[in-house]
C-alpha cells in the first residue's frame, strides 16, 4: 500500500493530514501490525485497518486529531468486544500522527522510498511525542525486526 505517497498528497492538497495504524495486536483483531490509513481533514480516507466499529474510532480520532493541529502521536488501547463490540474479542493499539506543510520533506523521502520498493524504518518518538523515522536497507531492517514497509 502506498502510505506516505497518499500522505503526501493530502498535505499538499488539503493542508493537513493523518495517519492511522495498527501498532499492536493481542489476540483477534480485524487486521495485523502494520495495517493503515490516510486520513484527509474533511474524514475521507485511504486504506483501512479492518473496518467496524475499530475503524470508525479510529477515524473520529484522526479526525479530533487534526482540530488540533499538527501534534504528538496519540495512541489508544481497543478491547475489541467489551469497548466496542466487535465479534474478533482481541485487542489492537491504534495510533494517530498528524502531518502539515512542515512534514513534506519528510514525507516525500519516504514517499520516494515507498515507489522504490520494500524498505525498513526505524521510529521513536521525539521530546514533544512525534513520531520520528529513519529509513534503514530492508535486509539491516530485516535482521534487526525493524518495521519493513512495502
Amino acid at each position: 500500500m502506498i502510505i506516505f505517497g497518499r500522505l503526501l498528497e493530502m498535505v499538499r492538497r488539503d493542508g493537513a493530514a493523518a495517519l492511522v495504524r495498527v501498532h499492536a495486536v493481542r489476540g483477534s483483531a480485524p487486521r495485523d501490525v502494520g495495517a493503515c490509513m490516510a486520513v484527509r481533514p474533511d474524514g475521507a480516507f485511504h486504506g483501512t485497518i479492518g473496518g467496524g466499529s475499530l475503524e470508525w474510532e479510529a477515524l473520529a480520532d484522526a479526525r479530533a486529531a487534526l482540530a488540533d493541529g499538527r501534534g504528538p502521536a496519540r495512541f489508544r488501547d481497543y478491547a475489541l468486544g467489551p469497548d466496542l463490540g466487535q465479534c474478533c474479542g482481541g485487542r489492537a493499539v491504534i495510533g494517530v500522527e498528524t502531518f502539515d506543510a512542515r512534514d513534506e520533506e519528510a514525507l516525500a523521502t519516504l514517499a520516494a522510498a515507498e515507489r522504490n520498493g520494500t524498505f525498513a524504518v526505524e521510529c521513536a518518538l521525539d521530546i514533544d511525542g512525534r513520531v520520528m523515522r529513519a529509513i534503514l536497507s530492508s535486509e539491516k531492517g530485516a535482521e534487526e525486526g525493524q518495521e519493513i514497509k512495502r
